[in-house]
């Protein structure tokens, strides 16, 4: 029972990097294409099928879903930064 225990704990940890990781790597995205969404779905389905394409993975619709939630949450965070910077100069003024 504690090596099924061990494998889950693996599992999970696997799952969790996973889900993590296809996030972050993509938040950068977000702040370089702003707006403009389509760019960022392209680039995600290009590295989706470039893993089947060299076998170092394969393609998976819910990499694509958590990539482009990493390009939303780096859109957000653009779209925070320029709302503190438009205050902070109205206070200046």
């Amino acid at each position: 029972a504690a090596n099924m225990d061990n494998l889950n704990g693996l599992e999970n940890k696997y799952i969790f990097v996973n889900i993590v990781g296809n996030i972050i790597i993509f938040l950068p995205l977000g702040i370089m294409f702003k707006k403009q969404l389509l760019y960022a779905l392209s680039i995600t389905i290009i590295f989706e099928c470039l893993q089947y394409v060299f076998n170092k993975g394969i393609f998976d619709i819910v990499d694509i879903i958590l990539n482009l939630f990493g390009v939303f949450i780096g859109y957000l965070g653009v779209l925070s930064w320029d709302k503190i910077k438009m205050k902070n100069k109205k206070m200046l003024t």
